[in-house]
């Protein structure tokens, strides 16, 4: 169990590096109509809270907010440099 709890904070901190604003992960494995067992959870960022039902949705999730904040510090740099400029 502690090997699950630490792969699992390893998870989190990893997103939370890309995702400063991070604030609950959770997955959940469920088994029900008499489908395979499947993985599924909510992620938090900021005001966003989002199911993924898959690892590829979580996955496609945390690199849009990644490259969303990328844009923005790149524009916000571009503002920075032209308030200094003027």
């Amino acid at each position: 169990m502690k090997t699950i709890e630490s792969h699992l904070f390893e998870i989190y901190n990893g997103i939370k590096n890309d995702a400063p604003d991070l604030h609950c992960l959770t997955f959940i494995i469920s088994e029900f109509l008499h489908r395979p067992p499947y993985l599924h959870g909510f992620i938090h960022v900021g005001g966003v809270c989002e199911e993924f039902k898959n690892v590829e949705e979580l996955e496609k999730f945390v690199s849009d907010k990644v490259s969303r904040r990328i844009k923005n510090e790149i524009l916000y740099r571009r503002y920075e440099k032209e308030v200094a400029d003027d």
